[in-house]
């Protein structure tokens, strides 16, 4: 007797919808200069992007066509107020317009920092365009990204960073005290985001400056002491030798310190150091009066 097999094949069909990526639905923003990015939708001319201040988007402050997938607005968009934002397709087809909505997502815009900031414009002509950067350690450690006409585009986000450098493709580095000494050298992205940092707590960095150097690494500053003399020709010898010192230009009996260049490989190790003191001598010194 013969035997008859019956194979089903079953085909199952994914079909892949598209989504919002960038602004992430719910997310605090700490700049106002916004980039809108989203999935790419197949056969469709172009996509219609809208966002509003209500939920219901009944008042746009922004509907625009785009052809691309991302879309970056400079001039809608304020600190301290929360966005609705939706993207639907551009169709190619005859008696059609658009397609459905992609999906609807939102984010808020936190506080500015420096809200009484004044600067003068002697000169509008003579100005490039571009941004300033301000990297505050007093009397609160922020930083701050400004147009030329004083307006906050950026911020550190609460971050308590002094940002000291901006690479050509925008990252930050900078001090901070939040989560003090882990972040005293770090790298971030323009959301604040920790890309890099150190991780000694024993070696704080020193706030003047951290970069990341051609080879990938990472280097800055971290401070080294050393016993040394106190001169015994300074206006304030005297003063020492009152309280118990010998300030005879020879003792080694004061602190002194110096900043001791490190190159830290992306793993957080040291590979290179430069110790002023080994290079320097103490009786090489500015006598301040």
């Amino acid at each position: 007797m013969k035997k008859y097999y019956i194979y089903v094949i079953i085909f199952l069909n994914t079909i892949v919808l598209g989504s919002l990526i960038k602004p992430i639905n719910g997310d605090e923003l700490n700049y106002i200069h916004i980039l809108f990015e989203w999935d790419q939708e197949p056969d469709v001319l172009g996509y219609n992007l809208q966002v509003s201040t209500q939920q219901s988007f009944n008042n746009l402050i922004l509907d625009i066509e785009e052809i691309t997938t991302v879309y970056i607005d400079t001039n809608h968009f304020d600190w301290d107020d929360t966005y609705y934002w939706r993207v639907r397709p551009l169709l190619d087809c005859d008696g059609c317009d658009y397609g459905d909505w992609i999906e609807t997502a939102n984010f808020q815009i936190g506080e500015t920092l420096f809200q009484n900031l004044e600067i003068n414009l002697y000169d509008e002509d003579l100005l490039e365009d571009g941004y300033v950067a301000i990297g505050a350690f007093s009397p609160d450690m922020e930083s701050v990204i400004i147009d030329k006409y004083g307006n906050e585009i950026w911020n550190d986000g609460g971050m308590q960073m002094q940002l000291n450098h901006i690479n050509e493709y925008g990252n930050i580095y900078g001090f901070s005290i939040n989560d003090y000494p882990f972040n005293t050298g770090m790298k971030a992205n323009t959301d604040m985001d920790v890309i890099w940092s150190t991780m000694d707590p024993d070696d704080p960095v020193d706030s003047h400056i951290i970069k990341q150097i051609p080879n990938g690494n990472f280097m800055g500053f971290i401070r080294v002491e050393e016993m040394g003399p106190i001169p015994n020709d300074n206006y304030m010898t005297q003063y020492f030798q009152l309280i118990g010192y010998q300030a005879n230009g020879v003792t080694p009996e004061f602190t002194w310190f110096g900043q001791m260049i490190v190159e830290w490989n992306e793993d957080h190790d040291i590979v290179w150091t430069w110790n002023p003191f080994d290079h320097f001598s103490m009786e090489d010194y500015d006598n301040y009066e």
